[in-house]
């Protein structure tokens, strides 16, 4: 993986091209991009030594282990092949999340998907095997509404609540809505969870002010959950991912 943090002739992309083609071609190490055990990163930049008063471009090259790392993927850019049926781009961020997460979701488990129009996140969830409830007053995909395993309640998040709902192994919220409304809502839903349950949400962010918003809405979710997991992933924009567990009691 490479940064290139001055102006040069080149690319992040031909460096690593030179570079994984001189390692496999001309030393014979193996070249995985999916599945790596070390990570070789360059960061080029204008470093000035103390002993001159000149400052010269220097690549600065190190290797280590993938586990020291904090993504698999060169930059973290993990990317998902399109799929045919896919419903939206928003698909790939729950993708992520479950692999990052190592979140592995039970047998024929029953999942709470809320604000889930047009369906990308419940397709997702179809297809790990689980039987969904998807919740928003707008219109799912017909490829979705049409699926025997997915209950649609065209309604809100709130309204959906206040109606004595089931009890879900996960929920999932990706609503567009202030992080600190979206956190009280979680706060709310958390007698809808099995113990064993997980929420897995995203944290929307303003432009402006985001650190104050986001130490506030985690504070919120800790009135009860456990956080056992924060990232922004590669397909989130101004937002961040959160796992939560319940707090025991």
């Amino acid at each position: 993986q490479s940064r290139i943090l001055t102006p040069l002739p080149y690319k992040p992309f031909d460096i690593n091209r030179t570079l994984s083609t001189y390692l496999h071609q001309e030393l014979g190490v193996p070249i995985d991009v999916r599945a790596p055990h070390q990570v070789l990163s360059v960061v080029c930049a204008d470093w000035q030594r103390h002993a001159e008063n000149k400052a010269q471009t220097t690549a600065f090259l190190g290797v280590s282990p993938t586990v020291y790392n904090l993504s698999d993927w060169a930059g973290g850019m993990r990317r998902f092949a399109r799929e045919e049926g896919q419903i939206s781009r928003a698909e790939f961020k729950l993708l992520e999340a479950l692999e990052y997460f190592h979140l592995a979701l039970p047998a024929r488990g029953v999942a709470l998907d809320l604000g889930a129009s047009p369906g990308g996140w419940t397709r997702v969830l179809r297809q790990h095997d689980q039987y969904v409830t998807a919740v928003d007053p707008g219109e799912l995909d017909p490829r979705i509404g049409k699926d025997r395993g997915v209950r649609h309640k065209r309604m809100t998040a709130e309204e959906y609540l206040a109606n004595d709902p089931d009890r879900f192994d996960l929920i999932v919220n990706d609503m567009r809505m202030d992080a600190r409304d979206s956190a009280r809502l979680m706060v709310a839903y958390v007698q809808q969870l099995y113990r064993s349950g997980r929420v897995l949400m995203t944290l929307k962010l303003p432009e402006e002010n985001r650190r104050p918003i986001l130490e506030h809405a985690l504070q919120i979710l800790q009135e009860a959950y456990r956080i056992t997991g924060a990232r922004q992933l590669f397909h989130n924009r101004s937002e961040i991912t959160i796992l939560l567990e319940p707090l025991a009691g």
